[in-house]
């Protein structure tokens, strides 16, 4: 199972969320950060955290901006 989570420079948000998220999943699943631009204040959050989630998984979307492209 995948979880998505499409961000926009959530760098401050985003690690609190993904740390109570791997609390409360109860099944191993994979986390899918998605984000749009290579600037976003929210890769470096994750690239901390994926040091300590292995599931966890940053992903930039080459596709098209905003959530619903996620």
């Amino acid at each position: 199972m995948s979880i998505v989570i499409p961000v926009y420079n959530e760098g401050e948000n985003v690690e609190p969320v993904l740390r109570r998220l791997f609390e409360v999943v109860d099944i191993e699943a994979e986390v899918l950060v998605v984000y749009d631009e290579a600037n976003d204040t929210t890769i470096p959050a994750l690239t901390k955290l994926q040091l300590e989630f292995r599931n966890l998984r940053s992903v930039q979307n080459t596709y098209g901006r905003g959530p619903a492209n996620a």
